[in-house]
């Protein structure tokens, strides 16, 4: 379980340097993990706040970084 945190970290080190923010790295990241998720799920497994997740996963959705793939509950891949 560690070397799999160690390399989510990793990736999402590298997003940033590429222009995401903290949150949309970490956010991204979990959601390449989970397959599709809620943002609930992604806020626990990323330990991005709650609040800010669904910010940070429109942002994705307006970037084509992520896809809105479920309404009721919103589910993002």
């Amino acid at each position: 379980m560690k070397t799999m945190q160690n390399s989510a970290a990793s990736i999402a080190e590298r997003l940033t340097q590429l222009g995401f923010s903290q949150y949309e790295a970490r956010t991204y990241v979990g959601l390449l993990t989970a397959g599709g998720a809620t943002g609930y799920s992604v806020a626990n497994e990323t330990g991005v706040p709650q609040p800010k997740v669904y910010e940070t996963l429109r942002r994705l959705v307006d970037r084509g970084a992520a896809t809105l793939i479920g309404e009721h509950p919103a589910r993002y891949a």
